[in-house]
């Protein structure tokens, strides 16, 4: 009687314990990934675009050209992305092997150049993908991926996992903060 009294007492501490770890250790609002876009809503990239080509009223034009530039851009990505893994191993490196500070300095300087190319690289590419659409078709996009975002609301990516509560943000009376 007293061995199974202390089993579930320890039992329920137990479970008690986990689910107080799981919950409220974030702030509300806060994520792992940023919620977001302070520029507004997340552009779609060439993928999503081919995907609804027919939704959007793509012709056969633009889906060669959104085919270019996929190809195009995708290359273009690898290569910096190389370019970006390889100074982030020089400076793990430096690290490692104690170089002086000005060589670890230089190598945190390159690794933000590439960063920053990264970022530019990344928004012409959307300028270039917004120049081959047509007002008309960036307003269905922009249409579909609100739709598709209210469908993914509302599969159970929001249950367990045990990742604590969701951001606020998703949840929409927050959204645009």
């Amino acid at each position: 009687m007293k061995r199974s009294l202390l089993f579930a007492i320890m039992a329920f501490i137990m479970i008690a314990a986990a689910a107080l770890a799981n919950h409220g250790l974030r702030k509300p609002g806060a994520s792992m990934a940023p919620c977001g876009n302070p520029r507004g809503e997340k552009p779609a990239g060439i993928g999503m675009i081919l995907q609804a080509a027919d939704d959007i009223g793509l012709d056969r034009k633009q889906k060669e050209k959104l085919l270019s530039m996929h190809q195009k851009f995708g290359t273009e990505r690898i290569e910096l992305r190389a370019r970006l893994e390889k100074a982030q191993l020089n400076l793990r490196h430096l690290r490692m092997s104690e170089a002086p500070d000005a060589d670890i300095l230089a190598a945190m300087d390159k690794i933000g150049e590439i960063k920053t190319q990264q970022r530019k690289m990344r928004y012409t590419h959307r300028q270039q993908i917004k120049i081959l659409l047509t007002q008309d078709q960036q307003d269905k996009l922009k249409e579909l991926r609100a739709r598709r975002h209210q469908i993914w609301r509302k599969g159970s990516h929001f249950e367990g996992h045990g990742r604590g509560p969701m951001p606020s943000c998703l949840f929409g009376s927050d959204r645009g903060r």
